[in-house]
């Protein structure tokens, strides 16, 4: 677990992040300004009513003073009617204070929560448009964590600490004017202790506040090895490595162990530092103010009443320490969110919508590299023109998939130009683009939804008729109808409801309600039996009859009927034709094709 966490520290995957600047309470301003713009009236009522309240309750101590000198030091020298009077002042401040506060809490809360259900939109929508490089290079369980521990924090901290704090500062401030206007000689004195209070907070908090966000790293990488495990479940028990994973998540926990004591045991350090110079700051006031009562310069009651406008002083700065660790926590999850915000989003640009798409397809002398200086693609040029169907074969590793990935434009090429009938799709809009190709991926995905909202997905017609001619054309109605629920029948990522085959086929009905004019088929039946490919293959050539379409495939049985393959290896595009033309050349295809059918 330690080289893990050494990866962080020395530039392995995370060490951006983690050597990223600290944006601090200047940050979490900057974050949360916009919406605290959107409720400024609401916020400034909660602001009036903190002083408000807090004013009032800083009243009290000074009539209780008052209440302890009409008690008088000789014996039958109470004065009653005062203390009666007063202590009527008292109740009523205190019930005033009371119902402030009340409504200060629930209007906080309301716009609290709504100003937490915005950002986590702003998050979620910011990470619904990042490019595929992106999200390829974090882990799904690092992601999750931000738009929802993360944001939680914020949440917390905006509610509460806030508040507190806020209410702090008032009720500091508040008790500063009045332990001044009761003698300013103790105030003197016990203003004495304040950079005392000031160089322990800040250097406490400088520690606290790298440690929590090691804290927030090592949580990623836990939550991120649990997620996977849990969706590999299947491989891990094939293999038996349940003991394994189990050891794995152990050290990652140990580490996160570890990085939670050392965040916390820093940040705990700040309430007991606090507790030990409030006690001196107390024991200065009990022997000056005793002093300059023997001098007549002050009464007992303006001595108790001093020593509680102290404690409304100090009780604050403690409430505030106590704060401390989730404050800290919350300034490592605005980091968080704001490098994940900080991110460029997909660059799209283009303006030309054509009315309708032939489905001419031009590669010239595309290159492409994931890594600067270790080329993926290179040179690569061909032309699919409208209604023909493109296969494209080669060894694992060979950039078949990125071909399509630029086509797409999860990735924008290097250098060269992609055209589709001529236009460059750089200057066509991405959701134009996308939404002209049907996309079927080797790990076909059923959301947790029903059939018919499955299969409606991308269209989201609503039509039930267009959703049953889609399950039709690829040959599913008739499963669909005999489920008890028929249409209606709930999936999740893990359905046992359908076959391998079947959720093959609903991908494809799913990209049928699209009605796109390109099709491409991404090993859209490696993970299927013989006789299953067979018919998800007959399907495909229905589907596709008439439109543009690229075919990836290790399985050679499925692109024989090809107008034209392509073969690519290492990055390039070295041979193309038909199957029987490359056959005749007795190159790379004729090799693969005899590893898979010789012995037939």
């Amino acid at each position: 677990m330690k080289s893990t966490m050494r990866e962080f520290k020395r530039g392995g995957p995370g060490a951006s992040e983690l050597n990223a600047p600290r944006g601090g309470i200047r940050a979490l301003w900057k974050l949360m300004l916009p919406y605290i713009l959107a409720y400024k009236g609401r916020l400034l009522l909660i602001i009036a009513l903190v002083i408000l309240s807090n004013l009032i309750l800083l009243c009290i101590p000074t009539f209780t003073g008052r209440v302890v000198d009409a008690i008088g030091l000789g014996a039958g020298q109470v004065d009653f009617p005062a203390i009666y009077r007063l202590g009527g002042i008292i109740l009523g401040l205190s019930l005033a204070g009371w119902l402030l506060e009340v409504a200060r809490n629930t209007l906080m809360t309301r716009v609290t929560q709504r100003i937490i259900f915005e950002l986590r939109q702003t998050v979620f929508g910011r990470l619904l448009h990042l490019p595929l490089s992106f999200l390829e290079s974090n882990t799904k369980g690092d992601l999750i964590s931000r738009i929802s521990m993360d944001i939680d924090q914020i949440s917390e901290t905006i509610t509460s600490d806030i508040i507190t704090t806020l209410t702090g500062v008032v009720t500091i401030s508040g008790a500063l004017v009045m332990m001044v206007r009761l003698s300013p000689p103790l105030s003197c004195i016990f203003l004495l202790i304040i950079p005392l209070i000031v160089l322990t907070a800040r250097i406490i908090s400088r520690r606290s506040r790298r440690l929590f966000r090691q804290k927030k790293i090592a949580f990623a990488l836990l939550s991120a090895h649990a997620e996977e495990m849990i969706t590999a479940q299947k491989t891990v028990k094939l293999f038996g490595l349940e003991g394994y994973n189990l050891e794995t998540y152990e050290g990652l926990s140990a580490a996160y162990e570890k990085a939670g004591q050392e965040a916390e045991f820093s940040s705990s350090q700040m309430m007991p530092s606090m507790n030990a110079i409030n006690n001196l700051s107390f024991l200065l006031i009990s022997i000056a103010g005793c002093l300059l009562f023997l001098k007549g310069s002050i009464s007992i009651g303006s001595i108790s009443s001093f020593i509680i406008y102290s404690k409304k002083f100090t009780s604050p700065i403690t409430e505030i320490a106590n704060l401390y660790g989730t404050f800290q926590s919350a300034l490592s999850s605005c980091d968080r969110i704001n490098y994940l915000l900080s991110q460029p989003e997909e660059v799209d640009l283009g303006q030309k919508t054509p009315d309708r798409l032939a489905g001419r397809v031009e590669f010239n002398d595309v290159s492409f590299s994931y890594t600067p200086g270790t080329p993926t693609l290179e040179h690569i040029s061909f032309r699919a023109e409208p209604g023909e169907k493109i296969a494209i074969v080669g060894e694992t590793g060979s950039g078949k998939t990125t071909l399509m990935n630029l086509l797409l434009r999860f990735y924008d090429y290097d250098s060269g130009s992609i055209r589709i009938d001529g236009a460059d799709i750089r200057e066509m809009p991405l959701r134009y683009l996308r939404r002209s190709f049907a996309l079927v991926l080797q790990e076909n995905f059923v959301f947790e939804m029903s059939i018919a909202e499955n299969i409606d997905y991308a269209a989201h017609s609503g039509d039930s008729g267009r959703i049953r001619q889609a399950a039709r054309e690829v040959e599913m109605d008739g499963y669909i109808a005999s489920l008890p629920l028929g249409y209606e029948t709930p999936l999740n990522g893990d359905s046992d409801k359908l076959s391998q085959g079947q959720r093959q086929l609903l991908t494809i009905a799913r990209a049928l309600m699209v009605r796109p004019q390109l099709f491409i088929f991404d090993e859209a039946t490696s993970s299927v039996d013989t006789r299953t490919e067979q018919r998800v293959k007959e399907v495909m050539d229905r589907v596709m009859e008439g439109k543009t379409s690229f075919i990836i495939a290790h399985r050679l049985s499925t692109i024989l009927s090809a107008d034209r393959i392509l073969v690519i290896q290492n990055g390039r595009l070295i041979e193309q034709g038909t199957h029987a033309e490359l056959l005749e050349k007795h190159g790379v295809y004729y090799e693969m094709y005899q590893s898979q059918f010789a012995s037939i």
